[in-house]
C-alpha cells in the first residue's frame, strides 16, 4: 500500500490535520466498508493515477481483521492499520482511524466516504470557526504545529460532532468533482486487484512515453503531465512497461505511447502496425505519426500527396493536432510549394485549441509582416501563458522593443527570465544584458555575468561579446583585458556588430591617456595619467585636496580598491584624516582673511574636482586601478629611500615612539602633504597647527602628543 500511503502523506503536508498520541477509537468495532480484503490506487482528483517521484504506481491490499483493515504484506516501518467509524447523522461519512504499526508515532483521524469502487477522504481542519464552537462548549483543543490534538474519546467524539455539523454541506459534497472540501481519493477493487494494477502500470507508461496533447496524459499529476518528447523517451525503461501496459489496457493511449517508444527507437515498421486501429478509433495523435512517415517515407513509401490527405479529414474537423501538422506542413513547403495563407488557417484551428506550439509558429508567420505585429505579440502571449519557451522569449522581446505591444521592460523582463530558465540561449542573453544594467530588474553584473556565460557556451555571438565586454571591464567577474579582448576580438570577426563597437571604443580609450579620457582639469593631467599607470607621484598643497575627492567617491560609491582589503583600509583612513584639513585649505590661521579664504576655496574646489573624476569612473577594475593607485602613492611618499619609515618618522622617534611619530606624520600631511620627506623638529608641529589649528586637535587626541 506503499501508493496510497503516498497519497495520504501528501493531504498531510498540504493541510491541517487532527491526532492523538494513543488510538481512541475501538478497532474492534470499525466497519468492514469494502468486505474481507480490497485494492487501493490513489488517484487525483482529475482523475489519474498518483505516481511518486520515480514514475512508479503501486496498488495496495488491505485485509480486514478485528475491525480494522492492514496492508497486506505488512510494512513494520511505514505501514498502518486502518479502521472505519460511524459518524452521527451521517449516513454515508465515516471516520477513518490511521493507527500506525511502528510504535511512538501519533494516530490520525480523517473523514471518508465510499463509494462501489472509490474511497474519498479529507483531513478533519479545525479552523476558527470550529475552534470557537469547540471552547464555547468546553472543549479545549491542544494545537500542535498547523495540527491539533485531543487526548480523550469524549473529546475527540464532541470534536467529530461540531466540526460535522460547520462543514455538513462541504462533507455532503466530498469527492463530487466540484466538491468544496480538500482532499483525495482512492480507487477500490474488492476482487483480484487486476483491474487496478492494470491502471496503474498504463499511468506508468504515459508518464514515460506519453504525448503531451493526449487527454489521458493531460490528467497525470503536474510532474508528468507534460508528456515526453520523442527524443527524451527512455526506450529500455519506456518499451517493457509500455508493452505490459498494451497486454493489459487496450485504451488508445496507451497503444499510441508504445507506439512512439517504437518510433523513438526508429523501429517505424512496429510504430506503423499499431497506427490503422488507432486512426479508425479516430485518436487525433495517430494521424499525425502516419502522415509523418508518409511525408517523410518511414516505414512506408513516401508519399507527400497521401500525408496531405490523411491530415485534410481531421483537421478540417478541426482535430488540434492533425490541423497543427498540416499547418507546419503548408509553412515548410514539406508536401509541394509552402502556402503561407494556407499555413495560417491551419495553425489557427490549432492555436484556438489551445496548442502552444501552434500559438507560437502562428506567431513567428504574422511577424513577417510588420502591420501584424499587435496579432502576433498575442500569439505569443498565449504560447508564453502556457510555458512555451520560445514564446515567451518572443513575448519578452516584443514587449522589451515595443513590437506590436507598449514597451515595458519588467514585463519583458519577466517572459525573458521564463524562457531563460528553459536554456533558450537568446533569452539568457537578453536577461544577462538587462540585469547588467538594471532595466526591467534590479542591476546584479554578477548574476548577468552567469547569463551572457550560458547564451556564450550555447554558441551566440552575441553573448560572445557581451561578455568580452564585462570580462574586460572586471564587471561581475575578475577584469582580465587580454581574455575579454580576445572574446571580443572573435565576436567582431564573425560578424557581431555590437562586439566591434565595443572593441573600437575600447581600443580608442587605449590609445588616449586618461587625462585625455576623462574630464579632469588642466593642472591635474600629468598627476591623473601617472595614477592610472601606476606609476609614482608626490603629494603637494595642489593635489592633496583632489586626490582626497577621488578617493572619498571611489571609496563611497565602489568600495574601491575592492580587491585589496589593506590598501583600502590605508585610503579610508587617508580619507578620514584629510577631509577636513582639504575643507579648511592650508593656510586658515593667515592674518589675512582675503589669503585664507583663498586657500579654502581652491581647496575645497580641487577636492570637488576629485570627486567629479571619481563619478566618471566606472566600479570595477577601472575604480580599482585608480583607488589602489592613490593608496599606493600614500604608501611611497611614507617610505624612506630604503623602503623602510619615512626620514620625518626616523628623526622623530627619539622625541616620540614610532606609532605616535607615524600618526604625526599622518595628520600634518593636511597641512605639509611631504612632510614625509622632511627632517622633523618642533617647528613644523607648530607649522601645522598655525595653518588649521583643527589639526593640532587631532594630533593632541589622535597621537597622544601635547608636549613638543
Amino acid at each position: 500500500m506503499r501508493a496510497a500511503l503516498f497519497a495520504f502523506a501528501l493531504v498531510f503536508l498540504a493541510a491541517c490535520q487532527l491526532g492523538s498520541d494513543t488510538p481512541l477509537l475501538d478497532s474492534s468495532n470499525g466497519h468492514k466498508v469494502f468486505g474481507d480484503r480490497f485494492f487501493l490506487l490513489a488517484v487525483n482528483r482529475d482523475g489519474g493515477v498518483q505516481l511518486d517521484k520515480s514514475g512508479k504506481a503501486n496498488v495496495g491490499e488491505l485485509r480486514f481483521l478485528n475491525g480494522a483493515f492492514s496492508e497486506f504484506p505488512a510494512d513494520p516501518t511505514n505501514g498502518f492499520s486502518i479502521s472505519f467509524h460511524p459518524i452521527e447523522g451521517l449516513d454515508d461519512v465515516r471516520i477513518a482511524q490511521l493507527v500506525p504499526l511502528k510504535e511512538g508515532e501519533a494516530t490520525i483521524y480523517l473523514a471518508t466516504r465510499t463509494t462501489a469502487d472509490t474511497l474519498y477522504f479529507s483531513t478533519i481542519d479545525l479552523d476558527d470557526t470550529t475552534l470557537a464552537a469547540l471552547k464555547s462548549s468546553g472543549v479545549e483543543v491542544e494545537k500542535s504545529g498547523n495540527s491539533h490534538k485531543v487526548s480523550s474519546q469524549d473529546q475527540l467524539n464532541e470534536v467529530i460532532r461540531l466540526w460535522s455539523q460547520i462543514n455538513l454541506r462541504k462533507l455532503e459534497t466530498l469527492g463530487a468533482a466540484d466538491g468544496k472540501i480538500a482532499g483525495g481519493q482512492f480507487l477500490v477493487d474488492a476482487g483480484s486487484g487486476d483491474a487496478l494494477r492494470a491502471r496503474a502500470i498504463a499511468a506508468e507508461c504515459l508518464a514515460l512515453a506519453g504525448h503531451a496533447e493526449d487527454p489521458s496524459v493531460q490528467k497525470l499529476d503536474k510532474t508528468w503531465r507534460a508528456g515526453k518528447a520523442l527524443d527524451k523517451i527512455d526506450t529500455d525503461a519506456a518499451l517493457p512497461v509500455c508493452q505490459d501496459a498494451a497486454r493489459r489496457d487496450a485504451s488508445a493511449s496507451v497503444r499510441y505511447a508504445l507506439a512512439r517508444v517504437h518510433e523513438a527507437n526508429k523501429d517505424y515498421d512496429l510504430a506503423e502496425k499499431l497506427l490503422p486501429d488507432l486512426i479508425a478509433e479516430d485518436f487525433p495523435q495517430a494521424y499525425v505519426m502516419a502522415a509523418e512517415h508518409l511525408a517523410y517515407g518511414n516505414g512506408v513509401a513516401k508519399d507527400p500527396a497521401a500525408a496531405r490527405a490523411l491530415l485534410l479529414d481531421p483537421a478540417s474537423r478541426k482535430q488540434a493536432m492533425p490541423a497543427y501538422l498540416l499547418g507546419i506542413y503548408e509553412l515548410n513547403g514539406t508536401l509541394g510549394t509552402a502556402d503561407p495563407d494556407a499555413a495560417q488557417r491551419w495553425l489557427d484551428i490549432a492555436a484556438n485549441a489551445g496548442i502552444s506550439e501552434a500559438q507560437y509558429q502562428l506567431g513567428m508567420l504574422l511577424s513577417r509582416d510588420a502591420g501584424k505585429a499587435a496579432e502576433a505579440y498575442a500569439h505569443f502571449r498565449d504560447a508564453a501563458d502556457q510555458g512555451h519557451a520560445q514564446g515567451a522569449y518572443q513575448a519578452g522581446y516584443a514587449l522589451y522593443f515595443g513590437n506590436g505591444v507598449k514597451s515595458d521592460p519588467k514585463l519583458a523582463y519577466r517572459d525573458l527570465h521564463a524562457a531563460a530558465k528553459q536554456d533558450v540561449a537568446w533569452a539568457q542573453y537578453l536577461v544577462g544584458f538587462m540585469q547588467a544594467r538594471g532595466q526591467g530588474t534590479g542591476k546584479n553584473e554578477t548574476q548577468a555575468f552567469s547569463w551572457l556565460q550560458k547564451a556564450h557556451d550555447a554558441g551566440l555571438l552575441a553573448a560572445t561579446g557581451e561578455l568580452g565586454r564585462m570580462i574586460f571591464h572586471g564587471m561581475g567577474t575578475k577584469a582580465d583585458q587580454v581574455a575579454g579582448l580576445h572574446l571580443l576580438e572573435t565576436a567582431s570577426e564573425k560578424g557581431d556588430k555590437n562586439a566591434a563597437t565595443y572593441l573600437a571604443s575600447i581600443k580608442s580609450a587605449m590609445t588616449r591617456s586618461p587625462a585625455q579620457t576623462y574630464d579632469v582639469p588642466h593642472e591635474r593631467a600629468d598627476d591623473v595619467n601617472r595614477l592610472a599607470a601606476g606609476k609614482p607621484f608626490e603629494l603637494t598643497e595642489q593635489n592633496l585636496p583632489f586626490m582626497t575627492g577621488l578617493a572619498s567617491d571611489l571609496l563611497e560609491r565602489c568600495g574601491a580598491p575592492s580587491d585589496d582589503f589593506a590598501l583600502r583600509t590605508e585610503l579610508a583612513t587617508f580619507v578620514a584624516s584629510s577631509s577636513l584639513g582639504n575643507v579648511m585649505g592650508f593656510d586658515y590661521s593667515n592674518p589675512n582673511l582675503g589669503e585664507s579664504l583663498g586657500s579654502m576655496g581652491r581647496s575645497q574646489t580641487a577636492m570637488m574636482a576629485g570627486v567629479m573624476l571619481g563619478r566618471q569612473l566606472s566600479c570595477g577594475s577601472v575604480a580599482n586601478r585608480f583607488a589602489s593607485g592613490i593608496a599606493r602613492a600614500l604608501r611611497s611618499n611614507a617610505q624612506g629611500a630604503d623602503g623602510g619609515v619615512s626620514v620625518f618618522v626616523k628623526s622623530c622617534t627619539p622625541s616620540f615612539d614610532q606609532r605616535r611619530c607615524s600618526c604625526l606624520a599622518n595628520i600634518g600631511r593636511q597641512a605639509i602633504p611631504n612632510i614625509h620627506r622632511q627632517t622633523y623638529n618642533r617647528r613644523l608641529i607648530k607649522e601645522i597647527i598655525e595653518r588649521n589649528p583643527f589639526l593640532g586637535i587631532q594630533i593632541g587626541i589622535a597621537c597622544q602628543i601635547g608636549n613638543y
